[in-house]
């Protein structure tokens, strides 16, 4: 999708001569990936290095100093045998932890980003404010008596139009107030209301069509 989206913005961008900014720019945001990507890589590497080594080294430094004891005198074989299977057994659990502790420092991150986007507030009225002292209000179910389009208040609605023109004429309609209405045009209803009795700015408030 992102490559499709690419040549096809690119016969616009070339032809208000805005090609070159678009290309420096893709390729500036290419390279910050990139080291991005490379600085991932490399603590992923540190990262496992880690899960390996820690655990081996404490093995051989177990195993080193028991061998020790033994020659010594002062522990059994069979003593040495047991403190290296406990080590190999404590082996599991530690890189257990050590996969709870990368995933929490990955999956951290994504819960605050998660966060902040539910914990947003609209910050402009709605399509159920009062358009005005004694005016209509704006707000309900957006309905066209043509088509019978009914698109629900406060959802985002896709209209398929097999016409061009004909879905050029529903946007006209459906955002109230044309700039060019027909000899026959009739306005959709907002809650009843018709939509191009209310006031332009209430109209597009209460409105978005795109």
């Amino acid at each position: 999708e992102l490559a499709s989206d690419t040549v096809a913005g690119l016969r616009v961008l070339r032809g208000i001569g805005g090609e070159e900014l678009f290309l420096s720019r893709y390729r500036a945001a290419s390279q910050e990936v990139r080291g991005a990507a490379v600085r991932s890589a490399r603590m992923w590497a540190l990262i496992a290095a880690v899960q390996v080594v820690l655990p081996g080294l404490l093995l051989i430094a177990v195993v080193v100093h028991g061998v020790r004891l033994a020659l010594d005198g002062r522990i059994a074989v069979g003593e040495l045998v047991t403190v290296y299977g406990a080590v190999a057994l404590a082996h599991h659990p530690l890189r257990t932890f050590e996969e709870i502790a990368m995933a929490f420092s990955f999956s951290r991150p994504s819960a605050k980003r998660a966060a902040r986007v539910l914990a947003l507030t609209r910050t402009t009225t709605t399509a159920t404010a009062a358009a005005g002292d004694g005016e209509p209000k704006a707000g309900g179910d957006l309905y066209d008596p043509l088509t019978g389009l009914r698109a629900p208040a406060g959802l985002f609605t896709a209209v398929v139009c097999g016409d061009p023109d004909a879905a050029g004429r529903l946007a006209d309609r459906l955002g109230g107030h044309p700039a060019e209405p027909e000899a026959d045009h009739t306005s959709v209803l907002l809650g009843g209301v018709p939509l191009d009795e209310l006031p332009l700015e209430a109209a597009r408030t209460a409105v978005l069509v795109q």
